[in-house]
C-alpha cells in the first residue's frame, strides 16, 4: 500500500513579503496623500469662505454708515460676553445693531456667522477700527478753500483663537494681531494665524457727500446770482440798492445794521437758510431741507451785503457770500467767533 505524503507550510517566502510589504506601504502612501489633501482642501474652502464673509461685512459697514443717524462712521466694535472687538451684538433690539444686521444678511452671510467661524471651536471675527481721521482738500477738488473731512478706518479679519481659549481671548483684541491706531492705519496687516483682513474706510463716502454739497453751494449762487440781474434790468445808473434776495413775509427776519469788521464781513448779517423765518430759498425755487444745509447737515448762511475788504463801511457793487464750517463733515454750524474756522463763497 502506497504511503501518502503532506507537504508542511513553510511559511511565506522572502519575494512574498517583499511584495506585501511593497503594497501596503503603497497603500498607506495613498491613503495618507489622500487626506492630506482632503485636509488641504478643507483648508483652503474654510479660508475662502472667511474671506469672502470679511469682505462682505465691510460692504454692509458701508452701507450701514450711508444712513442718517450714521452718516459717515463705521460701527463700534461689538464688546459683550467673550467678544472684545468683534462685529455686532446679534441679540440687540436697537435700531443701528438692527439695521447693521439687516446689511450683514443682504450680503448672504448668517448672524450665527458674524462674530466668529460657527464652527464647534467658535472662532472669533475680529473688527477694529480707527475714529477721527482727517484730510484737508480744497473745496472743489482741485482749487478753492481748504476743508476738512474726518473719517473712520477699520479691518475685519478671522483668527484662530476660540471663544473659550483664555490665552488669546483677551479684554484689548483676538488673535495674534496688532492693535489698529492712527499711528500704524495705513501699515498694519495681520500677523500669526490671523488672516483674510478686509480693509474698510469711511473717506471715499466723505468725498462724494462734498461734491453733493458743492452741487448745493454752487446752485444756491447761481439762483442767487440770477435773481440778483433780472432784479436790476431797467434800474438807473447809479443805482444803489443791494438787489440780492431777503427775507419777505409774515415774521421775515430782518438782520440789517451789522458791522462787517465784527460780523466776518457781512454788514446785513448772516441768514442761516435753514431756518423757518429765513425764506431765501423759497424764493429761488429750491427746497430747504435739503438746500438749506451741507450733506451732512451742516447750516448753510447766506450774507446778502457782504464786504469783501473787511473796511466796515458798504462798498459798491454789492457783493454776497455763502458761509460753512470748515470742518465740514463734523456738520457744525459755521463759528461765528473764529473767521479761520470757516470757507467764504464769495459772488
Amino acid at each position: 500500500m502506497r504511503r501518502s505524503t503532506v507537504k508542511k507550510h513553510q511559511g511565506f517566502s522572502l519575494p512574498e513579503i517583499l511584495i506585501s510589504v511593497f503594497i501596503i506601504g503603497l497603500i498607506s502612501v495613498i491613503a495618507s496623500s489622500g487626506m492630506a489633501m482632503n485636509g488641504s482642501i478643507f483648508n483652503a474652502t474654510y479660508n475662502q469662505t472667511q474671506n469672502i464673509n470679511n469682505q462682505g461685512i465691510t460692504k454692509a459697514f458701508m452701507l450701514w454708515s450711508k444712513s442718517d443717524s450714521t452718516l459717515g462712521t463705521l460701527p463700534t466694535p461689538y464688546t459683550g460676553g467673550s467678544y472684545y472687538s468683534s462685529i455686532v451684538n446679534t441679540g440687540s433690539a436697537a435700531t443701528v445693531d438692527v439695521d447693521l444686521m439687516t446689511y450683514i444678511q443682504q450680503q448672504g452671510i448668517g448672524l450665527t456667522e458674524a462674530n466668529d467661524d460657527n464652527f464647534a471651536s467658535h472662532r472669533i471675527r475680529v473688527f477694529q477700527k480707527v475714529s477721527g481721521l482727517t484730510k484737508q482738500m480744497p473745496l472743489y477738488v482741485l482749487s478753492g478753500p481748504l476743508v476738512t473731512l474726518t473719517y473712520d478706518f477699520g479691518v475685519v479679519y478671522q483668527t484662530a483663537c476660540r471663544l473659550t481659549d483664555s490665552s488669546c481671548n483677551t479684554s484689548s483684541v483676538h488673535g495674534s494681531s496688532a492693535t489698529l491706531t492712527s499711528s500704524n492705519y495705513t501699515s498694519w496687516t495681520t500677523s500669526g494665524t490671523d488672516f483674510g483682513a478686509a480693509y474698510v474706510s469711511t473717506l471715499p463716502l466723505h468725498e462724494a457727500m462734498l461734491n453733493v454739497t458743492i452741487y448745493r453751494l454752487q446752485t444756491i449762487r447761481s439762483k442767487l446770482l440770477d435773481a440778483f440781474n433780472i432784479q436790476k434790468l431797467g434800474v438807473a445808473p447809479g443805482d444803489t440798492t443791494d438787489w440780492f434776495v431777503a427775507p419777505n413775509g409774515t415774521g421775515a427776519t430782518n438782520l440789517s445794521g451789522a458791522s462787517a469788521t465784527t460780523n466776518q464781513g457781512c454788514y446785513d448779517g448772516w441768514y442761516s437758510l435753514n431756518s423757518g423765518t429765513v425764506n431765501v430759498l423759497s424764493q429761488l425755487g429750491l427746497g430747504q431741507s435739503e438746500y438749506g444745509v451741507t450733506a451732512w447737515g451742516g447750516v448753510i448762511q447766506y450774507c446778502r451785503d457782504y464786504d469783501p475788504t473787511y473796511a466796515g463801511v458798504l462798498v459798491q457793487p454789492h457783493y454776497a457770500a455763502l458761509r460753512i464750517n470748515q470742518s465740514v463733515s463734523t456738520a457744525a454750524s459755521p463759528d461765528t467767533s473764529i473767521i479761520g474756522n470757516n470757507v467764504f463763497i464769495t459772488f
